[in-house]
């Protein structure tokens, strides 16, 4: 099965390899067998885990004014609690890039990005991979892909022993 990696240096195996994955970064392909050996899920590194709830699509979004007459922009959504995405984030040490379904690409772009904003000492982490579920119907305006990317954003934060307010995963 192929994965395509970046910013994983030429002729690494990313871990779970053996999955359809696709990772972020130099844009090398490379083929790889998982031996289902990988450390991941032996307790001997930190698992992220994050979840994060669909919405009802935006139901108003634009430029509004504050009590100091200052613009602000906002957007306003209904949460559905009852639906939402989960992410497994575990962390790789040997390699750069970021494992994760090939049909996810802004789920490895938050997840490379929470890496980077994370302090480097909690963690020598340098990628991971990055495992969805999600009960999120796709396409319809539910918000899956904000679902996916957040709950990411909290897995890999929560990988690091750094939680995260909401502010600092809104700016992710």
């Amino acid at each position: 099965m192929a994965a395509q990696t970046l910013l994983a240096p030429p002729g690494s195996a990313p871990p779970g390899a053996g999955q359809q994955s696709a990772a972020i970064g130099t844009g090398q392909q490379s083929a790889a067998i998982g031996t289902g050996q990988e450390s991941a899920g032996t307790g001997q590194e930190p698992v992220g885990i994050g979840f994060a709830p669909a919405h009802h699509g935006e139901l108003l979004q634009g430029m509004f004014l504050d009590e100091a007459g200052v613009p602000h922009r906002a957007l306003v959504t209904l949460p559905q609690p009852a639906l939402g995405s989960r992410a497994v984030f575990r962390p790789s040490y040997s390699h750069g890039g970021v494992l994760g379904p090939p049909d996810l690409i802004k789920v490895r772009r938050a997840a490379i990005l929470t890496l980077g904003q994370l302090p480097s000492y909690r963690s020598p982490a340098k990628g991971g991979q990055i495992e969805i579920t999600s009960t999120v119907p796709r396409g319809i305006g539910m918000g899956s892909s904000t679902s996916d990317v957040t709950a990411t954003i909290r897995a890999g934060a929560d990988s690091h022993g750094h939680p995260l307010s909401k502010e600092e995963v809104a700016r992710l």
